[in-house]
């Protein structure tokens, strides 16, 4: 039984399509040897209009908010720039700023059985 990871690719320039062609080439490889199935789900880009003739065009995003309700497994970010990077930062401390509060109640429960 394979184990299916999901990919965000946020970026899709010379890196990220690299990238894409990398995972794409390996996945029989990967299947194989470590039981994990990869699977690029989504691709954030800015103008996803530039990208409408590839045979993967349904894959492409220009929301991150959009890319993250599809729960990834592994994000990989080769965008760049500050401003997603300042959305990432923000979507990751509300993670765990929700998770410790998971937490917190759950030691509280248990304080009480």
């Amino acid at each position: 039984m394979y184990q299916l990871k999901r990919i965000a690719l946020l970026g899709y320039g010379t890196v990220g399509s690299g990238v894409y062609e990398v995972v794409e080439k390996n996945i029989d490889s990967v299947k194989n040897k470590f039981d994990v199935d990869l699977s690029i789900e989504d691709i954030l880009v800015r103008n996803i209009d530039k990208y409408s003739d590839l045979p993967h065009a349904d894959k492409f995003k220009t929301s991150f908010e959009d890319v993250l309700a599809n729960k990834p497994d592994i994000v990989v970010e080769v965008m760049g720039g500050l401003k997603l990077l300042t959305i990432i930062l923000k979507h990751v401390l509300t993670m765990v700023s929700m998770s410790l509060q998971q937490i917190k109640t759950l030691l509280q429960n248990t304080d009480k059985s």
